[in-house]
């Protein structure tokens, strides 16, 4: 594998490690406050497509 490979496939691994973290970190409090009655259907299509902007963010980065 030659040096560009290594570090073509390291970014790939830190975005996907990045996109998994945003996922783990996000999705739980919103399933949360969803339970909770916090969370209306306009805040949660908001908050879904903040998590997937930043999701394509990392992945075009």
């Amino acid at each position: 594998m030659t040096s560009a490979e290594e570090a073509s496939a390291q970014k790939r691994k830190q975005r996907l490690q990045a996109l998994a973290l945003l996922l783990i970190l996000g999705l739980p409090f919103a399933i949360y406050l969803a339970l909770q009655g916090e969370l209306d259907g306009l805040a949660f299509f908001a908050g879904a497509t903040y998590v997937i902007g930043m999701g394509i963010a990392l992945w075009v980065s």
